[in-house]
């Protein structure tokens, strides 16, 4: 596999907005993707009262992840990337913890089931990358114009 660009050239995402730090591995074949991220205590949604982030901020660094690997092959194409996308539903949405701890490294791995443009269905999951514990799970569909 060749380099993977930054996440600043795949997605539109910027400053304390960009929570995914780097595109880990991409299967443009199969539309599976994983991510990388680690947010520390200087993240905007760090909670100093609970030493950590509010676990709902997973379903946002899922769908970046997802994002990720749109930009990824759009990229490929010489296209700029996602440069607007939304989230239209979210099916299912299960969180396994109460804080995400600060200065961890996650992993967000997602895999598109469906697709029929603009609109695509896919899972994703988001783990503790040390030992792979599940954080939460979701199945996002996702339109871009």
């Amino acid at each position: 596999m060749t380099d993977l660009p930054p996440p600043e050239k795949l997605l539109p995402h910027r400053g304390n907005m960009l929570l995914v730090k780097s595109l880990e591995y991409a299967d443009l074949k199969n539309m599976r993707s994983s991510a990388l991220t680690e947010l520390g205590k200087d993240c905007l949604f760090y909670d100093r009262g609970r030493n950590g982030l509010p676990s709902e901020i997973s379903i946002e660094i899922m769908a970046q992840g997802v994002g990720l690997l749109y930009g990824y092959r759009e990229y490929l194409q010489d296209k700029p990337g996602v440069e607007c996308a939304m989230i239209l539903s979210i099916k299912r949405y299960e969180i396994f913890c109460d804080i995400i701890p600060a200065d961890t490294l996650l992993r967000t791995t997602n895999e598109i089931i469906s697709e029929e443009y603009p609109i695509g269905v896919c899972n994703c999951e988001l783990h503790l990358a040390e030992n792979n514990t599940l954080l939460a799970l979701a199945e996002i569909t996702a339109y871009k114009p």
